[in-house]
C-alpha cells in the first residue's frame, strides 16, 4: 500500500469514526452511512490499485510540449502574481481596503464571510475565473521546484501567497482558500521530502504534523470566531448539537473543545446529509445534480426557472428533513448520485481515485510537471469527499479541474531532464 493510498483510508476512516463516536449529536441513520461508505472503500481501493498497477504502455505524450519546465513554472508565476494582484486592487477600489494584519486575520475573515458585499462584476475576477488553472501550476510547481527557480520568482511566489491570504480576508473570508492555497504550497514539498528521504527525518515528520494541527486550530477558530459573531450581531443562538459529556470535553478545555467540534462539524456533518439523502427515491436532475454552479448557469442561460431544475438530493432532502442543502454539507455522493443513482455516484468517485492514483505513479515514473499537478488537484478532490463536492461547486474549480485534466491527458508521458531530474524525481 503507497503513501497516498495509507493517508486516503485514514482520512476517510477517521472521519467515520468521529461523525460515529465524535461529539456531535447528528439525528439520522448512522449505520446506513457507515455501511455505504464501508462499500464504497473496498471500490476506491480496488480502483486506487489498478491506478498504481496499470503498466503505462506509452511513455510518450500525445502532443509535444515546445516550453521548457523552467518557462512554464516562470510564466505561471509571473501570471499568478499579476492576476492575484489585479484582484486584490479592483476590490479594494469597489468595497475599500480597511487594513491587513496577521493578528486580526481571524476576527477579518469571520467578518468578510458574514456580511459579503452584493455581488458586482470585477473583470479580474472573471478573468480568474477561467484561468485559475494557471495559478495553480505557478503555486504547485514553484513550491516542487523551489531550490531550482530564480530569487526573481521566489519572491513573487510568496508575495502571490501573501496576496491571496489579503484577499481571502478582506473580501471573502473563505476557509477554502486557505485550504486550497496550504495544499498547493506544502504538498509539493512533502513530495520533496519523501523522494529525498526513504524515511523521513524526524523534524520534517514534526513539522508536517504542526503545520497540519496548527491548520487544523486555526480553522477551528475561524468557524468558532464567526459563529461567536452571528450570536452577537443576528442574536443567533444556534448550538453545534455537542454532547459535553463525550470523550473530547474529558480530554480537552471546553474553550478548545469547542473549537474542535465546530471543526468537525465541518468534517462530519456530510456523513449526515448522506444518510439522509440514502433514504430517498432516486430522481435524475438532467446532468446538473453533481454542480449546483453549472444548474444556476443552466437557469439563468437559458430562462429555465431554477424551481424546475433543483431536483438534486441535497434540495429534496431538505424539504423533507430541514436541513440545509446549501447550507450544510452532504459528502460529495448525494450531488453526483443526483445523476447517476447511489451505486453510480461510487463508481464515479473511483474512477477519479483512479485518476488520482495513476497521476501519483506517473509522477513517480516520469517526473513531469503535469502529472504533479494533476495528482495535487485531485487530492483536493479526495480531501472534500466527506464533505462536499469541492471541484464542482464554483466556475474556477470547474474550468480549473477540466484544464489540468485535459493537459494531463495530452503531456502526462512527458519526461523532463532538466529542471525535474536534478531533484530527482
Amino acid at each position: 500500500m503507497t503513501k497516498p493510498q495509507k493517508i486516503f483510508n485514514i482520512w476517510i476512516f477517521g472521519t467515520l469514526f468521529l461523525f460515529y463516536y465524535g461529539p456531535l449529536n447528528y439525528e439520522c441513520n448512522k449505520i446506513l452511512a457507515v455501511g455505504y461508505i464501508v462499500l464504497f472503500m473496498f471500490f476506491a481501493n480496488l480502483f486506487y490499485y489498478i491506478g498504481t498497477h496499470v503498466r503505462i504502455k506509452n511513455p510518450y505524450p500525445r502532443k509535444k510540449i515546445r516550453h521548457s519546465t523552467e518557462w512554464i513554472i516562470k510564466m505561471s508565476i509571473y501570471y499568478s502574481f499579476f492576476i492575484t494582484l489585479a484582484c486584490v486592487i479592483e476590490s479594494s477600489m469597489k468595497y475599500g481596503f480597511s487594513g491587513f494584519s496577521f493578528s486580526t486575520i481571524i476576527s477579518k475573515m469571520a467578518n468578510s464571510y458574514s456580511f459579503q458585499n452584493d455581488y458586482v462584476f470585477m473583470v479580474s475576477i472573471w478573468i480568474l475565473s477561467f484561468t485559475k488553472w494557471i495559478r495553480v501550476i505557478g503555486l504547485v510547481l514553484g513550491s516542487l521546484f523551489w531550490f531550482k527557480i530564480d530569487k526573481k520568482q521566489r519572491v513573487l511566489y510568496l508575495a502571490t501567497c501573501l496576496l491571496i491570504i489579503i484577499y481571502n480576508t478582506l473580501f471573502l473570508g473563505s476557509q477554502k482558500e486557505l485550504i486550497d492555497l496550504v495544499i498547493y504550497m506544502f504538498l509539493p514539498i512533502l513530495i520533496r521530502w519523501s523522494k529525498e528521504d526513504k524515511k523521513m527525518k524526524i523534524w520534517k515528520v514534526l513539522l508536517t504534523v504542526v503545520v497540519f494541527c496548527a491548520t487544523c486550530i486555526f480553522l477551528g477558530s475561524v468557524i468558532n470566531a464567526r459563529h461567536e459573531l452571528w450570536k452577537e450581531m443576528f442574536n443567533s443562538n444556534a448550538s453545534t448539537g455537542a454532547d459535553y459529556s463525550n470523550w473530547i470535553y474529558k480530554i480537552l478545555p471546553n474553550s478548545i473543545a469547542d473549537s474542535i467540534t465546530y471543526l468537525l462539524s465541518y468534517l462530519t456533518q456530510g456523513y449526515r446529509g448522506l444518510a439522509l439523502c440514502l433514504t430517498l427515491p432516486f430522481k435524475w436532475a438532467y446532468g446538473m445534480g453533481s454542480s449546483f454552479k453549472i444548474m444556476n448557469d443552466i437557469s439563468r442561460w437559458f430562462s429555465i426557472p431554477l424551481s424546475i431544475l433543483e431536483v438534486s438530493y441535497p434540495v429534496r432532502m431538505e424539504a423533507i428533513y430541514h436541513v440545509g442543502a446549501y447550507a450544510s454539507w452532504h459528502s460529495i455522493f448525494p450531488w453526483i448520485a443526483s445523476d447517476f443513482t447511489f451505486l453510480g455516484a461510487i463508481i464515479i468517485v473511483s474512477i477519479f481515485i483512479y485518476y488520482w492514483a495513476k497521476s501519483w505513479k506517473e509522477f513517480l515514473k516520469c517526473g513531469s510537471w503535469i502529472s504533479a499537478v494533476m495528482f495535487i488537484q485531485l487530492t483536493i478532490f479526495v480531501l472534500y469527499i466527506p464533505c462536499n463536492n469541492q471541484l464542482f461547486q464554483t466556475r474556477d474549480s470547474i474550468v480549473s479541474t477540466v484544464a489540468i485534466f485535459i493537459l494531463w491527458y495530452w503531456y502526462h508521458g512527458t519526461k523532463h531532464v532538466n529542471i525535474t531530474s536534478e531533484v530527482n524525481l
